[in-house]
């Protein structure tokens, strides 16, 4: 039995939400609760004293090395030409700047070698095949 509480004293209650020590009715509630979580962030654009409120972007994806290195990829996809820039709507090639950002991805590899998860290691040994073979086509077409 807990100990009594005094007026003081503040409680607290600790939830599992872990999935795996869940049944399988508590597991499909606790999907369909993170569900209707995502949409109510995806409400449509509201009306403040008369002016139509921006859509807000969704909320940012959780930062972590995957991600991070993710984002390094995009930038350098897109200063080498692959991608459209999002602010411009324009594909332009800038090889100075994706070879710094590829070269930053290296860096980062080298840095954080036997502290990476098998998961992470293959991601920054796929993304930095892939944006080389890409750099190196763009550099012969420029």
């Amino acid at each position: 039995m807990p100990p009594e509480k005094t007026d003081n004293e503040k409680t607290f209650t600790i939830v599992d939400r872990r999935i795996s020590q869940k049944s399988e009715a508590e597991k499909e509630k606790l999907l369909q609760e993170e569900k209707a979580g995502v949409q109510k962030q995806e409400a449509p654009a509201t009306l403040i004293q008369g002016e139509p409120k921006a859509a807000q972007a969704p909320p940012p994806l959780e930062v972590n090395f995957s991600s991070f290195m993710l984002s390094l990829a995009t930038s350098a996809l897109i200063q080498i030409g692959d991608m459209a820039d999002p602010a411009t709507n324009k594909q332009e090639k800038d090889l100075t700047s994706a070879k710094q950002t590829i070269d930053i991805i290296i860096m980062l590899k080298e840095k954080t070698a036997g502290n990476l998860s098998l998961e992470e290691q293959r991601l920054v040994e796929s993304l930095l095949y892939d944006l080389r073979l890409r750099f190196v086509r763009q550099s012969k077409t420029a």
